[in-house]
């Protein structure tokens, strides 16, 4: 339960196979807790919410900032679990920071690493990519994400990958340039990094308009891909 004065942080990551929440008052989350994928729909996620709030004895008059894992990622996914944040931001008027995906996943690489690299949405050939290096306790970026190829990501120098799914043939270009690759259950975003690293933003006051929040794709929706395709044939 809060303590006096104390307000929960509530984070939420949708954008990938494995969703999570946490919540927390302190530095660390107080809970940390994964969803099916078949419940990761807008009811299922606000189900879990419920449960976890009741057992923590928490009200939603409790919520101050909602940390939100903005893409890029799974386009159901993300789209659920903004609706979810702002609609979390209009029963409780609680704040909204942003957490960028690509940075949630790095933090999945050992800490002994100095250089990460993260690769996200992949499709065909075809990635969207990021570079973090370690100073101290942060990851800071040394390449913002974008759609880049595995030269761009052998360029940066990176000890680690840490990708959802490498796209066609990267895997043997990284092997043969030295680069570990984590991918499986060592490339599952969580809310417990969410959750710290939206904490820093708001120690930084780094908010953001809940009306105006849209998140990160990547790429295209496989469905929009698919209707351009026919439209042309």
């Amino acid at each position: 339960m809060t303590g006096s004065g104390s307000r929960l942080l509530v984070a939420i990551e949708t954008s990938g196979r494995v969703a999570s929440v946490a919540v927390g008052s302190e530095d660390q989350p107080e809970v940390v807790e994964r969803f099916e994928p078949s419940r990761r729909h807008s009811v299922g996620l606000v189900a879990k919410l419920s449960e976890v709030f009741d057992r923590g004895g928490w009200l939603a008059r409790d919520v101050g900032v909602i940390a939100v894992s903005s893409g890029p990622g799974s386009f159901t996914g993300l789209r659920v679990g903004f609706a979810a944040a702002q609609g979390l931001v209009l029963a409780t008027g609680a704040r909204v920071v942003v957490v960028p995906t690509a940075e949630v996943l790095a933090h999945n690489a050992p800490e002994a690493v100095q250089r990460v690299g993260v690769v996200l949405n992949s499709k065909g050939r075809a990635g969207y990519l990021g570079g973090y290096e370690r100073r101290g306790a942060e990851l800071m970026a040394i390449r913002e994400p974008e759609v880049g190829s595995v030269e761009d990501l052998v360029g940066m120098s990176v000890g680690v990958v840490v990708a959802e799914k490498l796209p066609e043939g990267w895997g043997a270009m990284l092997e043969s340039a030295g680069v570990e690759v984590l991918e499986g259950e060592s490339a599952v975003c969580s809310a417990g990094v969410v959750y710290r690293l939206g904490r820093a933003a708001v120690e930084r006051g780094h908010y953001s308009d809940p009306s105006a929040l849209v998140p990160t794709y990547g790429r295209e929706p496989e469905a929009v891909t698919l209707w351009k395709q026919r439209s042309r044939g």
